[in-house]
């Protein structure tokens, strides 16, 4: 998952969420993005290792980094001012902090909710969706009210969870499990899994492994190749194969 700002030519930018790991930039409708005035295959942003990699693909107006034309595949930032013909694009940085403390309920009652809400009370969630509307938190509300069960998550969920912080996000969402052998009879996402004295690790009731949420696929990897299995949060940077898809059963 990650953001882009689009800027067009009358000055008004828009922020568009990709959950694909490469995107394709031209002038048709189907385009993952699409600039009107640009070749019908003009460029391609890809994400591999952490890294936004941009291509032009030989368009007639060229592919613009910094006021530069490409002539080569180039890792660019979200410092980096990217311009198609007239439309200008920025990486949105919202890669999610590392987990370095617990969210801070606003009450006991919050709390209280909040514990059995990561105990797997789904009644609970109801009433703290009613409580956060009642308090003024809509966004928060109806992210409560629409988290599944482990799925991938659509791009208008993506678009609410970037008004959240990670403390919040790893006691409410259900991020599946990554790396497990889902044979084995695996719970599925991390709202099935019993809590630790840590908001970052939970345990499986059926293989006993260690579970980690994650705010990044290094260290994901880091934990599975521990022999544990992760989460991943879901505005997670994330690109094709960056986790092994499954672990030998144990």
């Amino acid at each position: 998952m990650f953001v882009l700002a689009i800027t067009a030519p009358d000055g008004t930018t828009r922020r568009q969420i990709f959950t694909a790991s490469e995107i394709h930039i031209g002038s048709r409708d189907d385009s993952d993005l699409c600039v009107p005035t640009a070749d019908v295959r003009h460029a391609r942003i890809v994400i591999h290792h952490s890294r936004y990699i941009l291509v032009d693909l030989k368009s007639n107006t060229g592919t613009y980094c910094n006021e530069r034309r490409l002539t080569a595949p180039l890792i660019v930032t979200p410092s980096d001012a990217i311009r198609v013909v007239e439309h200008r694009v920025q990486i949105v940085d919202v890669a999610p902090a590392r987990l370095d403390g617990g969210y801070v309920a606003r009450d006991p009652f919050e709390q209280a909710l909040l514990d059995a809400i990561v105990d797997g009370d789904e009644a609970s969630r109801l009433v703290y969706a009613d409580w956060l509307e009642s308090v003024g938190e809509g966004v928060h509300a109806e992210i409560v009210r629409r988290v599944g069960n482990g799925g991938r998550p659509t791009v208008p969920f993506l678009q609410l969870l970037l008004e959240t912080t990670v403390a919040w996000r790893v006691r409410v969402v259900r991020p599946p499990i990554e790396g497990c052998a889902r044979e084995t009879g695996c719970p599925g996402d991390w709202g099935a899994l019993v809590r630790t004295d840590r908001e970052d690790l939970r345990t499986c009731r059926t293989c006993t492994r260690a579970v980690r949420y994650c705010s990044h696929v290094d260290d994901a990897r880091e934990h599975l190749d521990a022999g544990g299995c992760a989460v991943l949060d879901p505005l997670s940077l994330r690109w094709s194969n960056d986790l092994p898809s499954r672990l030998k059963p144990g």
